[in-house]
């Protein structure tokens, strides 16, 4: 959620599917983590601390997938 600054929402989703992950548009207590950018939508991090979901940067997910 939020305006991403390095990398496309395309190339992020495509990313996390090629590493086996799958992309959802809503948070759950299902969900393993949120990706947040610039601005993230105020709604969207307060259901993912709710759900104890990981709040992860793009930085973050880099380090994940490296």
């Amino acid at each position: 959620t939020g305006t991403l600054e390095t990398f496309s929402r395309t190339t992020i989703k495509e990313s996390v599917e090629k590493n086996g992950g799958v992309v959802k548009s809503s948070v759950s207590s299902k969900t393993d983590y949120l990706l947040i950018g610039k601005d993230p939508s105020g709604s969207k991090v307060t259901k993912a601390e709710k759900n104890k979901v990981p709040v992860i940067q793009e930085n973050d997910y880099l380090d994940m997938i490296r």
